[in-house]
């Protein structure tokens, strides 16, 4: 692996720019090797270098097939296709926050398999709920010459023809490696930490559609995820038109938007003012529609009195 420059792909589409920039910038700003990182881009249906702005066509033939519940869903299985099935590759997403060297997950044994991620019985952070089978495919490493099973095309055929469900191939589930007939070694949990870091978490991932920390200023990272936020705008890598445009299609909040126009000693407090707001607001929208359901059961009670007491009035023919 000496010699090759660390092949990072991240998924991402045209509303997960503010996002994507951070996630590159946080993987860069640890990392200890040559990196170059790929932006999947589903939307535009191309690999954008997050340095150069370079893009380059993905196949004709996957046109269709990369976009699932997001843009970039299948996108997941493109690296060693994108690499030319040669080295190693890494796939991330853009709602993620690098907090270690990415070098690590480069040089990570795999064991003999073609390929590595975290298991669902390992996550940590995310609620009791969340599922038990099969391996987080938000973070993957590749060995790309052994990954030739792992086809965009024949992938997207199987699910379209009920071979598979849209599940199974999300979660590596057993079903989907028999099915494409392939090998996956586990990684630590810390390469796929969700929602809040923990002292050795290498990536973060947020997962909680209501707490990310670019539109909601209570999610626990949001401090952690801002500091590099604004990092980003102070370098230049998101520019003022960039946010506008993101703050108009809601793709940033309207605190996020302000942040880096605050001198750093005041971005704590405002932040903090902008969590109790949010609070406030949360417990009113709760208590309005709590006020609501008493209010529609008791003139559902109402008519239901009155309906019982109709045929005392009524005349007899």
């Amino acid at each position: 692996m000496t010699g090759r420059p660390i092949r990072v792909f991240l998924g991402s589409g045209v509303h997960q720019r503010v996002e994507e920039a951070v996630m590159v910038h946080s993987v860069l700003a640890h990392a200890t090797g040559d990196v170059r990182i790929d932006v999947i881009d589903g939307d535009a249906h191309c690999t954008r270098d997050a340095v150069t702005g370079r893009e380059t066509p993905l196949p004709d033939a996957w046109r269709g097939r990369i976009e699932g519940h997001t843009p970039f869903s299948f996108a997941r299985f493109a690296p060693p296709a994108l690499c030319g099935f040669e080295g190693r590759a890494i796939y991330c997403e853009s709602d993620m926050l690098a907090l270690g060297d990415i070098a690590e997950l480069w040089e990570y044994p795999l064991d003999g398999a073609p390929f590595a991620a975290v298991p669902h019985a390992a996550h940590r952070g995310a609620a009791s709920s969340f599922q038990t089978e099969g391996y987080m495919s938000s973070v993957m490493l590749f060995d790309a010459t052994r990954c030739r099973n792992l086809d965009v095309v024949a992938i997207t055929d199987r699910l379209r023809d009920g071979r598979i469900e849209y599940q199974d191939v999300i979660s590596l589930t057993d079903r989907f490696l028999t099915e494409v007939d392939i090998d996956i070694s586990p990684l630590p949990a810390m390469w796929n930490d969700l929602e809040q870091p923990l002292d050795d978490t290498k990536i973060l991932h947020f997962t909680n559609w209501n707490r990310r920390p670019w539109l909601h200023p209570r999610q626990p990272a949001r401090g952690v995820w801002a500091d590099v936020y604004v990092a980003c705008v102070r370098d230049g890598e998101l520019s003022e038109e960039q946010l506008r445009t993101a703050r108009r299609a809601g793709d940033i909040s309207a605190s996020v938007a302000w942040l880096p126009r605050l001198p750093p000693r005041c971005r704590g407090p405002v932040d903090r003012t902008w969590q109790q707001l949010e609070l406030a607001s949360a417990r009113g929208s709760h208590l309005l529609r709590a006020t609501r359901t008493q209010a529609r059961r008791i003139v559902r009670r109402g008519r239901r009195l009155l309906n019982a007491q109709r045929p005392i009035f009524r005349r007899r023919p």
